[in-house]
């Protein structure tokens, strides 16, 4: 009779907490967002710059696509959907430019190199931006478009 009591309560509790512990490893696993980033100390600053530019203009260049749709008002940047994803991929962009303006020892990164270093932030701030305002265009959307603009129009960077 003891056997089948132990039988069932490994079947039942033991394996499932096996199966729940090893989803939670690999879901600890932190997905790498700009796998293809310049990195390591042959990266120049200039790769870096040309890299962060690019990158921001094609998120930023998506945004302004989806930031009206009604799944995106809807959802916004909730995970599992394809915005989280986008609002990961922007974060991990800023988190490297920033890593990037320590790593050259960037003073100014506003001034210098065109302001590209601080491109992510002020996507990440759009973003965020239009998550609360349901894709709605705002005073400060507004500015931080102009900045972004400013940014982009610059062409000492562009990766060819």
């Amino acid at each position: 009779m003891r056997r089948p009591v132990l039988l069932f309560l490994v079947i039942v509790l033991i394996i499932p907490a096996l199966v729940f512990a090893a989803d939670k490893k690999s879901a600890k696993k932190k997905k790498d967002y700009i796998p293809d980033a310049p990195k390591g100390e042959n990266a120049t600053r200039e790769e870096v710059a040309a890299y962060v530019k690019d990158q921001a203009f094609f998120l930023y260049f998506d945004l302004m696509t989806f930031k009206g749709d009604p799944h995106f008002i809807l959802f916004r940047f909730t995970q599992d959907n394809p915005y989280y994803d986008w609002m990961k991929t922007a974060e991990a962009l800023r988190d490297y430019a920033d890593k990037a303006v320590e790593h050259f020892g960037i003073d100014d990164p506003y001034e210098e190199d065109e302001g590209v270093f601080v491109a992510p932030e002020r996507l990440v701030d759009l973003g965020e931006r239009y998550e609360s305002k349901i894709g709605m265009e705002t005073d400060e959307t507004l500015e931080i478009k102009n900045e972004l603009g400013k940014t982009f129009d610059r062409t000492k960077y562009h990766h060819e």
